[in-house]
């Protein structure tokens, strides 16, 4: 995997999933590419949607308590590496224009692809093969 400094990246919530499941075969990859988005890059991208997804994943599936995951939170918003972005009338649009196309496709993935979209993100990381089917959407599947 090459990060190319400048280009803008989001994180899919696969990602945050595996950085912080230390049984997952993934773990190790996850912290690693975290580590070289931090260093090669200022372009990291987080959705609200990516923080609710991994908060209700780490509570329902792995029963870590909603205090430790406030915590998570609270860093992926304060750390200056991540910026977050938040949904807008523009999204919302391109959301519903996206599902009108790929109807096959997973809602919460259209979803993200419609915020890298608006605001330009040009690469999603992710372990999912569902954005391969998206037009104008770099792929990188670290795994």
């Amino acid at each position: 995997m090459t990060i190319t400094i400048g280009k803008k990246y989001l994180l899919d919530t696969n990602i945050l999933v595996y950085s912080q499941d230390k049984k997952s075969s993934k773990n190790k990859r996850a912290l690693e590419i975290i580590d070289e988005l931090e260093l090669n890059t200022e372009n990291i991208f987080l959705t609200v949607n990516n923080l609710l997804e991994y908060s209700a994943v780490l509570t329902r599936f792995y029963k870590i308590p909603k205090k430790k995951i406030s915590e998570d939170i609270r860093l992926f918003t304060e750390h200056p590496i991540f910026r977050i972005i938040y949904p807008s009338e523009a999204v919302t649009q391109k959301f519903i224009n996206l599902m009108e196309n790929n109807p096959k496709l997973y809602v919460y993935d259209l979803y993200l692809a419609a915020y890298m979209q608006v605001f330009g993100i040009e690469t999603i990381i992710t372990d999912d093969k569902d954005f391969e089917e998206i037009k104008g959407i770099e792929v990188i599947n670290p795994f």
